[in-house]
């Protein structure tokens, strides 16, 4: 169940505590067979409110972090500067380099291979990349950063 804190449906505060006593009522009694005893029922209904808030939260911020998609229609080619249409040698150089980048991640290791390829050529997210390799998130990173390093190290060596 997904709120949003700022803004409450029905556009009141009384509306949105209602929808989350009874979306808390019902984490609480489809998770009943999760508690384990542990802890009092009312420390277990407090963290699944707690949980949820903070979920709603992380939720609202990520969409501020979100870019604007502008459709491929939008976009003319008359837009465009005589500058800009003019850089074949810069397009060429680019071009170039994406090569130069591609056999170099092709002599990673395996695992760093596909974690890099995932990240960069399909866009997944971390936790995407180390479900499909059925690895942990932290493996992931590691890799990822390793690459990174690689990456850096080669290209920013001077060329001799």
């Amino acid at each position: 169940m997904k709120w949003s804190a700022l803004n409450p449906p029905n556009g009141t505060a009384a509306a949105s505590a209602k929808l989350m006593l009874v979306g808390l009522a019902a984490m609480a009694f489809t998770g009943w067979k999760q508690f384990r005893g542990e802890a009092s029922f009312g420390t277990y209904v407090h963290r699944i409110a707690s949980n949820t808030w903070k979920n709603c939260i992380r939720g609202e911020q990520t969409v501020k972090r979100k870019g604007v998609v502008v459709p491929l229609e939008d976009f003319h080619s008359d837009d465009l500067s005589n500058e800009e249409k003019e850089q074949p040698l810069t397009d060429l150089m680019e071009q170039e380099r994406s090569q130069q980048i591609r056999k170099a991640i092709e002599q990673f290791p395996e695992q760093m291979r596909h974690c890099t390829i995932l990240r960069i050529y399909h866009q997944l997210k971390y936790r995407e990349i180390a479900t499909t390799l059925k690895v942990t998130v932290e493996t992931v990173k590691t890799q990822l950063h390793l690459a990174r390093e690689r990456l850096t190290l080669e290209f920013s060596a001077p060329e001799s």
